[in-house]
């Protein structure tokens, strides 16, 4: 963090074209604060302005899609079509020279899609998220956090070891607590939460539509599943349930 573009990749005119280009426009980005910091490496200040989708993903479901990486993300809200392009001789050159020395050439088509993908994106995250918030809010009070992690993330932040280790301690034997209050069953293990969940519990199997290779061919099968879109499902079934497993379930997963 950040990614330091090598010298010889790049002439002062594209610098200096790209920075008056950055300078006063309203900037899409997708992590912002790894590209800003990317940018002031080349000594280019970009626009105050700005949205990153990641975070507007957060902001209009913090749970689904899982992954908050752009081609995750892209393809939940724009379609399949929406993925990033990455060639095998993109791959080549990216663990012959790492990604700072890769030649304009051969990054320009992939990196030329992101950033359609991350405009495309950005105007379908920016309607949703005006549906519960004004964009004001966004301005006013994200933005301006995200600087201070970007900041955090480049200086380091100065942490109490021994208060988090004894927290730690202290979590760790609470969830080994409910673990034998539950008879052994981990509700970390995706193997023991069927076991509670389903079969003891009786609570339905949710499902997941996933790509995969059947005799060659890719196929789409739904099987269950209990990512963190799902757990959020199960976890409304189990508030409901007036059972003490249920309630074992629920404290363990605060702790963790």
């Amino acid at each position: 963090f950040p990614v330091t573009i090598a010298p010889d990749n790049y002439d002062d005119d594209i610098k200096y074209e790209l920075g008056e280009l950055l300078s006063d426009s309203v900037i899409a980005y997708h992590n912002a604060k790894f590209d800003i910091t990317s940018l002031a490496s080349l000594g280019i200040k970009a626009s105050d302005k700005w949205v990153d989708t990641a975070v507007l993903a957060y902001l209009v479901n913090e749970n689904w899609p899982a992954s908050k990486q752009l081609d995750a993300v892209a393809q939940h809200y724009l379609g399949p079509q929406a993925r990033k392009i990455k060639s095998t001789e993109l791959d080549a050159w990216i663990q012959m020279v790492g990604w700072g020395n890769v030649p304009v050439e051969i990054m320009r088509a992939y990196a030329t899609n992101d950033a359609y993908i991350t405009l495309e994106l950005a105007e379908v995250l920016v309607d949703k998220v005006q549906e519960e918030l004004p964009l004001d809010y966004w301005w006013d009070q994200k933005r301006p956090l995200m600087e201070v992690v970007r900041n955090m993330q480049l200086r380091g932040v100065r942490i109490d070891t021994e208060w988090c280790r004894k927290y730690i301690d202290t979590a760790e034997q609470a969830m080994a607590d409910f673990v034998d209050m539950l008879d052994g069953l981990n509700p970390a293990s995706p193997k023991d939460m069927r076991t509670l969940f389903v079969d003891q519990l009786g609570l339905p199997i949710i499902l997941r539509e996933r790509k995969k290779v059947i005799n060659g061919k890719r196929t789409i099968v739904s099987t269950p599943t209990f990512d963190k879109g799902a757990m959020v499902e199960y976890e409304k079934m189990l508030a409901r349930i007036d059972d003490p497993r249920a309630q074992y379930v629920l404290a363990y997963r605060d702790w963790e």
